[in-house]
């Protein structure tokens, strides 16, 4: 029962809410009204960042769910104090409107000449033999931009949609750039807002990258006490004495008597000839002197990085662990992540396809900026508007929810460089204690404590000078998740074993929790409510048991990117009354073969339905009477089929098959927490009856806001998972 004090607290609240909301509609309204006078875009509000509702500093409609209500208030300060507006998911279709004319007036619908510079930006950059983003958004492919607009600061184009070299990936994003070469051309009345762009080397073997690298690692180990902790000694097997400056280096075998050597390691993408590497009958050959200029092309850059910055040994997989020796190999590799966390420096050839590819060199000709001519009116002087795509990287883990700002949950970053797709080298950059990445855009370095990158910080850096915002650990590593099922895995059975060295390093694993096939015991029902990336429910997602035998209830049982929606102000309503996994191997991070979970729970059954018209699964359940309650889309683990044995019971569809006969199928619906939601407040998955042990459920989906109707037709039992 409410106390006074709820009902005043809830009281308080709803006048906020409507406070701020009428506030924000007046604001709105007012914009909206004398636009047209004023002469302000309603679309791109004339690429500034003044006199919209949504600048910061100003009240905000309290619905929208924006990240600056979670950044610290000294951070929203430091937005609100510089000018700054970020406006979200504009269709593509309003932008076209400045070209498209209008067969009254003979005179564009929108006659914006800013929106008409976004068009011929993206017609720059979005319009190949693959692709236009104009014959896109006429057949109403739903291609989005978000424009990040800050005084003094480069311009941001959000651009979502716009490519498909994804496929795991719902809404891949990339970004756009748009700045200046000189800050008087701001000044120029008109003028959009962007900023004086960052230099970026034409060639990242000149002078001046050498020079970003070395003070960012000198910084690093200078100023950053939290890089530089003391750590158990722990050096690999074998490393490249890489110490002089010939044309030979050669293969160290560590000694339990050696110091902490400070060595470097290479993250490379495997592939393209390999005509050197470690074998038993070379292995005394590589101690006395491994010829350089036998390396492929990717090895020797590294050597070239290593020795430019001092360091002189470097680890390379291939080099350094014996590949024709099955017990070196499975010995070397329980250790990767000790190899690449205990690095001084790891290398991150990002932009290199395999070690035939330099990562030295020439940057990509597609992320060269281009050049676009702009006369703002009313001075009639024309200024060099120039662009250039966007380098996307993962940022420190405990900025993940805040950097880059203003990033919908769905938005995934679209990272252009053929490492970042690798799921094994994922890893690799996580464990790091300092990395140096060369991509095809720019050259960045992260460690634990900031990232850099040689075109200047982010248009839109987090300065607080205190803490950031803490993120809980099972936050931190459902986002871990995310970003890793987004990426390539040559063979599904390492789907456990290539994220296996981040598990063992985690806070988790520190506080003794246990680890079940990519979940953890602590936090283990809201970890089961993962969900694939929309947009595959007529795909077979389902790993074949030969290929990986993850139990249905862990997202490694799909070869999909999955995701997590954001529950505040949650009520658990099962209970976990046991919980098994059966790990294949000596590592208890990695493979599993199955798992079982029990729990305490309400139960009840429902019915699937497939829409074809919209390729999307629906629930619903059949009432006492009959009679049929509403549809509820879910998120369905892909295809979905009938079971073989003829009953109607759904199970995930594998490689090869349809969706049968169209008929609905019979699933279960287990309830795991409420939230607040008005009346469609239950979360939860669904279920199917196991075809392999009996007794027990196998999962086929996860669905949101279900009514307090289907929770009350359910029954509170043990319900087994597996």
């Amino acid at each position: 029962m409410q106390t006074a004090r709820d009902i005043a607290s809830n009281a308080f609240q709803i006048a906020r809410f409507a406070t701020h909301a009428t506030i924000w509609a007046s604001n709105s309204t007012f914009r909206y009204l004398t636009s047209g006078y004023r002469g302000v875009c309603r679309v791109c509000n004339n690429l500034q960042p003044h006199g919209h509702e949504d600048t910061f500093g100003r009240t905000r409609a309290p619905w929208h769910d924006n990240t600056r209500t979670r950044l610290s208030e000294e951070v929203a300060g430091d937005l609100a104090a510089t000018p700054s507006l970020y406006i979200p998911d504009i269709p593509t279709q309003k932008i076209l409107e400045s070209r498209d004319v209008d067969a009254k007036t003979g005179r564009p619908i929108n006659d914006c000449p800013y929106c008409r510079l976004l068009c011929n930006i993206f017609d720059a950059f979005f319009a190949d033999r693959w692709m236009n983003w104009v014959t896109e958004t006429r057949n109403g492919m739903g291609l989005t931009v978000g424009l990040m607009i800050r005084e003094g600061r480069p311009l941001v184009i959000n651009c979502v949609r716009f490519t498909y070299e994804v496929p795991v990936v719902m809404y891949p994003r990339v970004d756009v750039e748009v700045y200046i070469d000189d800050a008087l051309e701001t000044k120029i009345p008109g003028a959009p807002c962007v900023g004086v762009g960052g230099r970026r080397a034409l060639d990242n073997r000149d002078e001046q990258s050498a020079r970003f690298l070395f003070d960012c690692v000198k910084q690093c180990v200078e100023e950053h006490p939290e890089c530089n902790e003391p750590l158990a000694v722990f050096n690999p097997t074998r490393l490249l004495d890489i110490g002089g400056l010939n044309d030979v280096i050669c293969l160290y075998e560590t000694k339990e008597t050696d110091p902490q050597l400070q060595y470097a390691a290479l993250s490379h993408c495997w592939g393209g000839s390999q005509p050197m590497k470690l074998l038993t009958e070379n292995q005394q050959d590589f101690k006395i002197s491994i010829p350089v200029e036998k390396l492929p092309p990717t090895f020797r850059d590294a050597i070239a990085v290593s020795r430019e910055l001092s360091i002189r040994y470097l680890w390379i997989d291939s080099l350094c662990i014996i590949q024709n020796y099955p017990l070196d190999w499975d010995r070397e590799a329980a250790q990767m992540g000790q190899v690449y966390s205990f690095a001084f420096l790891v290398i991150s050839a990002a932009s290199s396809a395999n070690a035939s590819t330099h990562f030295l060199g020439p940057r990509d000709e597609s992320m060269l900026p281009k050049s676009f001519p702009f006369t703002p009116l009313p001075s009639n002087t024309t200024i060099p508007i120039l662009a250039r795509r966007r380098h996307l990287l993962a940022v420190p883990m405990e900025q993940g929810l805040y950097e880059p700002p203003f990033t919908s949950p769905w938005a995934s970053l679209k990272r252009p460089d053929p490492l970042f797709t690798r799921a094994w080298c994922f890893q690799e950059s996580h464990l790091a204690t300092r990395i140096l990445h060369f991509t095809s855009a720019s050259t960045l370095f992260e460690c634990r404590t900031h990232r850099r990158s040689e075109d200047a910080l982010p248009p839109y850096p987090l300065l607080s000078r205190g803490p950031l915002p803490v993120v809980p650990d099972e936050l931190q590593w459902r986002m871990l998740v995310k970003s890793y099922t987004s990426r390539q895995l040559t063979f599904p059975s390492d789907k456990l074993v290539a994220i296996s060295g981040i598990a063992a390093k985690s806070p988790q694993a520190s506080r003794g929790a246990r680890y079940l096939a990519g979940l953890w015991d602590e936090s283990l029902l809201l970890d089961l409510l993962w969900q694939p990336m929309p947009g595959a429910s007529k795909e077979p997602l389902a790993y074949d048991a030969a290929e990986q035998a993850a139990p249905s209830w862990s997202w490694a049982s799909i070869n999909r990117g999955v995701t997590y929606d954001a529950l505040h102000d949650f009520t658990l309503l099962a209970e976990v009354l046991s919980v098994e996994t059966n790990v294949s191997g000596v590592n208890p991070y990695g493979s599993v073969l199955g798992g079982t979970i029990v729990l305490r729970a309400r139960l009840g059954r429902c019915k699937i339905a497939w829409k074809a018209e919209v390729s999307q699964h629906r629930a619903y359940v059949v009432k006492e009477d009959g009679s049929r309650s509403a549809e509820q889309h879910f998120i369905s683990d892909g295809l979905l089929v009938a079971q073989s044995d003829g009953s109607r019971f759904a199970k995930r569809g594998q490689k090869g098959q349809g969706w049968g006969d169209g008929q609905d199928l019979d699933a279960a619906f287990v309830c795991i927490a409420k939230t607040p939601w008005v009346h469609m407040d239950f979360v939860g998955l669904l279920v199917s009856p196991s075809r392999d042990v009996k007794g027990a459920l196998e999962r086929v989906g996860h669905i949101t806001k279900v009514t307090k109707e289907w929770f009350e037709s359910g029954v509170e039992q043990e319900v087994t998972l597996v």
